[in-house]
């Protein structure tokens, strides 16, 4: 398999997943919709921050239907530093 077969199938599974698959000229620097300030920056780190936001959510709803008890105590704790 080469790297560019590795990289379609990848992008491929990644749409299928719901995850939408952008051109990368498109979102550089100097692209139509950059998401970089220059090319040395390969995370895109808001979408980051907004995944982990939607991920925490998701993780604190299911934690607190489990066992609200542990959730509330856990983060008082945590209000305290």
């Amino acid at each position: 398999m080469t790297e560019d077969q590795l990289e379609q199938k990848s992008l491929g599974w990644l749409g299928d997943a719901g995850y939408s698959v952008l051109h990368g000229p498109d979102i550089a620097p100097d692209g139509d919709a950059p998401e970089r300030t220059d090319y040395q920056r390969i995370l895109l780190v808001e979408h980051m921050r907004g995944a982990a936001d939607r991920l925490a959510a998701r993780v604190m709803q299911e934690a607190v239907m489990e066992n609200p008890t542990i959730v509330v105590i856990t983060y008082c704790n945590n209000l305290d530093g």
